[in-house]
């Protein structure tokens, strides 16, 4: 068996996924967010985020948010850092460098104030691996998080062959349209 790196990985999956159509991202979508729903029936304060390259789209859990829930969405604050930031129905939204929809306002909420936070994921591994895009925002913002870390992916992301690195942060749990990988790391 030919050993992919994580860069040939990330190419070959962001190509699949955008080979999806938008009916299909739609109804594996609408699959993942409904297998989300457990992880959050307790939680009072969520970070989601804004898909881009055709992601699962968890964005229709913002209507959660009328259940006295929490809603945050991460914002680019450095080349290094971002942050989480409280959302709700008419807040301020602007597209950043990357593409993607962030909040221009709202309240910052900390690592340790998020109760569950959903991530999306280029691949993985079935032991809570996450590979993303390779800027390591997600790593640095996890390292200090005390939340339930969900990653969010399509089935055909699962790639053992990902390589973990020192600074990965795993996941607890990996949702998909057809499953939900509790990870040998979960507390």
């Amino acid at each position: 068996m030919i050993q992919l790196d994580n860069r040939a990985i990330r190419k070959r999956m962001i190509a699949k996924r955008k080979a999806l159509s938008e009916a299909e991202v739609k109804r594996k979508s609408e699959q993942i967010c409904e297998r989300c729903l457990p992880y959050l029936h307790q939680a009072k304060s969520v970070g989601i985020y804004s898909p881009i390259n055709n992601e699962v789209d968890v964005t229709s859990l913002l209507t959660l948010a009328q259940h006295n829930r929490i809603f945050a969405l991460p914002r680019v604050i450095s080349k290094t850092e971002m942050e989480m930031v409280s959302w709700h129905n008419n807040i301020l939204m602007s597209c950043s460098s990357f593409g993607i929809q962030e909040p221009q306002e709202g309240e910052i909420l900390t690592p340790t104030d998020l109760d569950v936070i959903l991530i999306p994921l280029v691949a993985f591994r079935h032991d809570g691996v996450r590979l993303g895009y390779g800027a390591g925002y997600y790593d640095r913002y996890l390292q200090h998080c005390t939340a339930l870390k969900i990653g969010i992916a399509y089935a055909f992301q699962c790639c053992d062959e990902c390589e973990e690195r020192p600074h990965d942060q795993l996941m607890d749990v990996v949702i998909t349209e057809t499953q939900c990988i509790i990870s040998k790391y979960y507390r």
